[in-house]
């Protein structure tokens, strides 16, 4: 094969699709501080990146904040 065809395809772009409808983003959509919105989004896109078979960066601190989230949730 030539060239041309050695060519690999363009990477696909990433795209996390939310339900609207979902209680998960109904909970979230209720919260009112920014370091928690920003805290439930890392865990998000943390979560995201594992179900697609990716390594996450900070694992430490992935296991950290999902402690922190369970404690104030069984409160």
């Amino acid at each position: 094969p030539g060239a041309e065809a050695r060519k690999e395809a363009p990477k696909a772009r990433k795209v996390l699709e939310i339900n609207p409808d979902s209680p998960l983003f109904e909970s979230l959509s209720k919260l009112n501080d920014d370091q928690e919105i920003q805290k439930f989004g890392t865990l998000l896109y943390n979560q995201a990146l594992l179900l697609e078979g990716r390594d996450i960066e900070d694992k430490a601190g992935f296991v950290s904040l999902l402690s922190e989230l369970m404690i104030k949730a069984a409160k």
